[in-house]
């Protein structure tokens, strides 16, 4: 672990100071909007334990120093009631306004994926629990196995991070947004009832963290009845008629599942994509290093295809197009990226190396589909030009 890079934080007016918790910076979530991620957690820590006077307090300060002063452990004595289900959710609730805080603030974003696969540590020498439990003034928190704290802030950065970096890889840089939950119509997920996504592994904890909120048994077992599912919830909640199923942490929740929604979905589709372009490289790589193919391409009418590789024919007409369709390698807004983008026709028609690495992963998607539109499918200039002249082989290269 000598060897491994480590990017330390602590103070927001430090250097990487866009990490720490006390950092200013303002993002919206289920309704609400914060001044900070601490603001933000600590609002949930004393709504969690009734202190609806603290919480007013808190969201009328945007001192992080004042917010600890009214909802740290020991400001309050209901806590000590609340302590083991804090201890429980609370790194949920920090995620949840991790992740919103960076997808609300570009900037910050880029900053954050600037770290590469840098290890990040929060550096304080008293807290052992968000922290390393070591100081940033103490170089000893560049070695990982110095530290004693376990650094759970540095830990979920890294998850956002990851995560981010996947929405970006599935949807472009360009398309990178908070999506707001609150109003949205119920996804496939929000249709099932809270038991039945309880048990799928990516929302599982999520749910738990929610329904372990609840004052009774009763309560929790009314909600997770198999039989009404989370939408059906809401707009008893919206009509008031939730019974003793909290407002507090509700649309949180559904604000955190459609953000999951939103990472799988990008998940599946960059593997999708990525799997295509692995699958077909060396069949495209076969027509670069071929000349006998590149001679074929280059002659080759769609209305007059001959009998020479009509197998190869057949590969591109029945399985990789329809196949990069399904693969979702064609955008159906392809010309407007194009046109947005304002792209040279020239160049993604013969592009080189140096002009692709420029452009973000929608705008190479955009080119990949012009390469399959109708048009210049039914000429025969896919095989003539985008496969033979290996035009299609350098976007491929460039997705992977």
């Amino acid at each position: 672990m000598a060897d491994t890079t480590v990017i330390g934080f602590h103070l927001p007016t430090e250097e990487h100071g866009c990490m720490s918790n006390w950092y200013p910076a303002e993002f919206t979530y289920a309704g609400l909007r914060f001044v900070s991620v601490q603001q933000y957690m600590m609002y949930h820590k004393v709504m969690l334990a009734g202190r609806y006077d603290l919480a007013k307090e808190i969201m009328n300060s945007d001192d992080p120093a004042v917010l600890e002063s009214i909802a740290g452990d020991r400001a309050f004595p209901e806590f000590i009631k609340i302590k083991n289900k804090w201890h429980w959710i609370c790194r949920i609730v920090v995620r949840r306004a991790v992740f919103a805080k960076f997808m609300q603030h570009p900037d910050l974003r880029r900053e954050l994926l600037s770290t590469g696969n840098s290890l990040l540590a929060e550096c304080s020498h008293i807290d052992k629990t968000w922290g390393v439990g070591i100081s940033l003034h103490d170089m000893r928190w560049k070695s990982p196995e110095n530290w004693n704290g376990k650094n759970d802030l540095g830990n979920i950065l890294m998850e956002v991070r990851d995560e981010i970096r996947q929405l970006e890889m599935a949807f472009g840089e360009e398309n990178l947004h908070f999506e707001d939950a609150l109003q949205a119509e119920a996804n496939d997920e929000w249709k099932m009832s809270a038991a039945a996504l309880a048990n799928h592994p990516s929302y599982g904890r999520s749910v738990m963290a929610y329904v372990d909120t609840f004052a009774n048994n009763f309560t929790r077992q009314s909600f997770m009845d198999a039989g009404t599912s989370l939408a059906d919830w809401e707009k008893k909640i919206r009509a008031k008629e939730g019974a003793a199923v909290p407002v507090l942490g509700f649309f949180d929740l559904k604000q955190d599942v459609y953000d999951i929604s939103r990472r799988l979905y990008a998940n599946a589709r960059y593997d999708r994509i990525h799997a295509f372009c692995s699958k077909y490289m060396i069949f495209l790589e076969m027509f670069v290093r071929d000349e006998g193919l590149r001679i074929w391409a280059a002659g080759f009418q769609k209305n007059r295809p001959g009998e020479e590789h009509a197998g190869l024919i057949r590969i591109i007409y029945d399985e990789f197009s329809p196949g990069a369709r399904k693969a979702g390698l064609m955008p159906a807004d392809y010309y407007e990226i194009i046109d947005k983008s304002t792209l040279d026709v020239r160049m993604i028609s013969n592009p080189d190396e140096a002009w692709i690495q420029g452009l973000s992963r929608e705008e190479i998607l955009a080119c990949v589909a012009w390469h399959f539109r109708a048009d210049y499918f039914a000429e025969g200039a896919l095989i003539r030009h985008s496969i033979g002249d290996g035009v299609l082989l350098k976007f491929f290269k460039a997705l992977l």
